[in-house]
């Protein structure tokens, strides 16, 4: 099977994942903004990371609807923001596996350090996939089997950190209203979505 409802698959898919990524990122910012008050979530930081995000989904989803290949930019920059936000993964980990350790709580600790490895590998795999995307969409190489392994191995090590990160969130605070989980599942299953959206667009934009 290799059209549906009369578009390729990898249109198809990547069209829907990129329109999930948007609708479930506009639920969380709207729901956030009702449930815990506007003035709390439109911080500069907050707005920041929303519209860097929305603006990467948007290219996404335009761009393979109009079947054009400018929906590179979108997959080099969404993987640059996730990949980066790594970076700051790798930090606050560390901080807080520090921090457990020192005050007498080292399971806690001790599970922050293995996070550390996830995180770098989300940090690396979005380095390396970001400079492979560009050395393919500018023919620097024609080696599309690795870039799309690589792709798959940001999306992996991005759903694995996802995974990590809210086990490791609720073992530190079990105390959270349930709608705080609820809010966040729902901002990084928005990525996990786009971070699918990139692989079939990558599959779309494949030269034969």
């Amino acid at each position: 099977m290799r059209n549906i409802f009369g578009v390729s698959i990898n249109k198809f898919f990547a069209v829907g994942f990129a329109g999930l990524a948007i609708a479930l990122l506009l639920v969380e910012f709207i729901s956030d903004g009702v449930i815990n008050s506007w003035p709390a979530v439109i911080t500069l930081s907050n707005m920041i990371d929303h519209l860097l995000l929305i603006a990467c989904y948007l290219v996404l989803f335009v761009m393979n609807i109009r079947n054009d290949d400018r929906a590179y930019m979108g997959v080099s920059l969404l993987v640059f923001f996730i990949g980066f936000d790594g970076f700051f993964g790798l930090s606050n980990a560390f901080s807080n596996a520090f921090s457990y350790f020192v005050n007498g709580v080292p399971l806690l600790g001790f599970l922050f350090l293995l996070s550390i490895f996830l995180w770098a590998g989300q940090f690396g795999l979005g380095v390396v996939t970001y400079v492979f995307v560009l050395r393919y969409r500018f023919q620097r190489t024609e080696n599309f089997k690795l870039v799309k392994l690589f792709a798959i191995l940001f999306f992996v090590a991005l759903v694995l950190t996802t995974g990590a990160t809210f086990l490791l969130v609720f073992l530190a605070s079990p105390g959270f209203p349930i709608h705080t989980y609820v809010l966040s599942g729902i901002y990084y299953l928005s990525q996990i979505a786009a971070g699918a959206c990139v692989i079939f667009t990558l599959n779309r934009l494949r030269r034969l």
